[in-house]
């Protein structure tokens, strides 16, 4: 039996999840990943104009990517057909898989268990069950791709503290609570108040957030590569 130490481990791609509000700039950041591909589960590809990323980030950067290449997925065979792709020597040229977005995904899964399940609490147990496989089978993709799921943020009361959170927004509470277990780091995306773009990774009594690799900062420059930089993985 090989007994192996942890610091001679090598390092391996980054799964990582990371939610905002309406307008904060999440898609944008597949510009920001190393070799990207962007799985599209939204209605609209507007804030990737190479204008716009030019606008955002400046012109001639090296480390950006002006016309990011994407896949339309609006259902689950296709995703599921995506993830075998990303297992052939097609896939290899990229290096980063950007899941826009995993909120999207569970509401089309949602839709698809409603028209099986009579019972809507039964639906929404198959679909929390079948996104927490999905997340747990591209987690485990045996490729060299970084994994980015985006998810959309909302915003939710205790009804006994009166306090305000922010949460991954799903459909149903097993994705909620489940997800930031299965994947490496969990970062939210924030707007300050001088307009500023920052990725959070640490956790605090509003949001969720945590870095297993106890590389990152509290606030982090919106930029993948950078993170993935910053944790001394493969860009």
């Amino acid at each position: 039996m090989e007994i192996k130490l942890t610091d001679e481990a090598p390092p391996g791609p980054v799964r990582m999840v990371i939610y905002g509000l309406a307008g904060a700039g999440k898609t944008l950041l597949a510009a920001t990943c190393p070799f990207p591909l962007l799985i599209n589960g939204e209605k609209g590809l507007l804030s990737l104009s190479p204008t716009n990323i030019a606008k955002v980030y400046g012109e001639g950067q090296s480390w950006i990517t002006y016309n990011v290449p994407y896949i339309d997925c609006h259902s689950i065979d296709k995703l599921k057909e995506i993830y075998a792709w990303l297992q052939t020597p097609d896939a290899l040229k990229y290096k980063s898989v950007i899941i826009d977005s995993a909120s999207d995904v569970a509401e089309t899964v949602l839709a698809e268990a409603l028209t099986v399940n009579k019972d809507g609490r039964a639906a929404y147990g198959v679909m929390g069950q079948d996104m927490l496989n999905l997340v747990k089978a591209f987690r485990d993709l045996p490729t060299h791709h970084h994994i980015i799921f985006l998810a959309k943020a909302e915003k939710a009361k205790d009804d006994v503290t009166g306090a305000t959170s922010l949460m991954m927004k799903f459909p149903g509470k097993m994705l909620q609570s489940g997800l930031p277990y299965l994947l490496d780091t969990v970062m939210y995306l924030e707007v300050a108040a001088n307009g500023t773009r920052q990725l959070r990774t640490k956790a605090n009594w509003e949001i969720t957030a945590k870095d297993r690799s106890g590389k990152l900062e509290e606030l982090e420059y919106p930029s993948i590569v950078h993170i993935l930089a910053k944790m001394g993985m493969d860009i």
